[in-house]
């Protein structure tokens, strides 16, 4: 019986380690930096700063609204040139992808299926990619294409765009 005791001790021992660990750690992800655990009640009681101004390059970036829409600049990341697109379908939040090639090599647009039959990248998709592009707004979906591939960006059922290879 003592035997079995010290390897319940044993076994427990770890156990109240990680679990100090893990409460030190949720109380240092909701207290505030710098702010003692009895203080935080008093600290969320601050009004919070005003979010910063929002960076002139995006100001005029895509927003939520009746119809689509699409930008293009240029960017370099990590030296290399990029065209940075930023697009919205119609009542959806902005989003960005970044393209591995300049801009001007790039051809960003919105299609529907006769679009895309005619590209002959209609036959590309899977039947769950095609209906999730008649779903959006218009049947329209974002179309991306380059010197050497193409995409479309469709909404899936977590309501995030995903990248559909068309061409190569």
């Amino acid at each position: 019986m003592r035997g079995l005791a010290l390897m319940v001790r044993s076994i427990m021992r770890p156990i109240a380690t990680v679990s100090r660990m893990v409460s030190a750690l949720l109380t240092a992800a909701v207290v505030p930096v710098g702010v003692a655990p009895r203080d935080a009640l008093a600290a969320e009681q601050v009004p919070a700063a005003s979010p910063p101004p929002a960076p002139s390059a995006y100001r005029n970036a895509p927003r939520p609204g009746a119809k689509a829409s699409i930008r293009k600049r240029d960017v370099v990341r990590r030296g290399i040139r990029e065209c940075h697109i930023t697009f919205a379908y119609a009542g959806h939040a902005a989003e960005t992808i970044f393209w591995k090639e300049p801009c001007t090599e790039v051809t960003a647009t919105m299609m529907a299926q006769p679009d895309l039959e005619a590209l002959s990248r209609w036959s590309r998709l899977n039947e769950l990619d095609r209906k999730f592009i008649a779903a959006l707004p218009g049947g329209r979906v974002l179309s991306v294409e380059g010197r050497h591939s193409a995409s479309v960006f469709p909404i899936g059922t977590t309501g995030l765009t995903y990248e559909v290879g068309v061409a190569d």
